[in-house]
This record gives C-alpha cells, structure tokens and sequence, in this order.
C-alpha cells in the first residue's frame, strides 16, 4: 500500500504504480525486513529513481513521517490501515507486492498450546482486518 499525505494529489486514481511516486519526496524501508527487501527489488527492476528524503527502520515510524507531512512511503496493509489517521491516504500499490507472514518456533521444542491459540487467533484477526 502506498500512505500519502492527505493533501499530495493523485488526481483520480484510486491505486498507484511505482512511476506516479517518482516525482514526490519518498520515505524508504530499510532493506532489512521482507517489506523493504521486496520493495528494493521492485524498485531495481522499474528503472524509476525516488527521491528518498530519509530511511526508515518501521513501517509504522515511516507512516509517523508521512502524517507528518515528510513524504510518503510503502508500507503493508496491516500497517496502512491501522489506527487511522486524518493527514493521511492511502492507496493500494500496482501491482501488489505480496509477502507472506511466517511464524517460527524451534523444531526440538514443539508448539505450546498457547502459542497455537495465539497464532490461529493472529490468522482470524488479519483475515477479519483485512477483509
């Protein structure tokens, strides 16, 4: 997802490519997460230069940024859409950059009944939210 200030305009687009973010100022993700790794790609592969006016090591410091009016960044939907905010828009990225969410846990130490409540209560709340 793509979170703009309120006040950048898009005209009457409804989703955004990469090519219509390369003339605003961008926050990026720092490549250390699946979200920044996969962005870095996509951005390698498009030929479009950003002008990136700072670095973000979170999705939700870089949607601080962007209420504050610094630029506008890409964040998850998850992250895009959480507590909503009045200086900030937000438009589905096109295409899509799809990455799953991925729980771990130690193959000699089998899963605690609690965390298998956690992470099914965790699938239902993301497909609730998200819906």
């Amino acid at each position: 997802m793509v979170v703009a200030p309120a006040g950048v305009d898009f005209g009457d687009k409804t989703s955004l490519a990469i090519a219509d973010l390369a003339s605003h100022r961008f926050i990026g993700l720092n490549g250390r997460g699946p979200l920044g790794r996969l962005l870095s790609a996509h951005l390698a592969s498009s030929d479009i230069d950003l002008n990136i006016v700072a670095w973000s090591e979170t999705y939700h410091v870089a949607k601080a940024l962007v209420g504050f009016g610094a630029g506008l960044t890409v964040a998850d939907e998850i992250t895009a859409r959480s507590l909503p905010h009045d200086n900030i828009r937000v438009f589905p990225l096109d295409p899509p950059l799809q990455f799953d969410i991925t729980a771990l846990h130690l193959r000699s130490a089998p899963l605690s009944i609690i965390a298998r409540n956690f992470i099914a209560h965790l699938e239902t709340t993301i497909d609730d939210f998200l819906a």
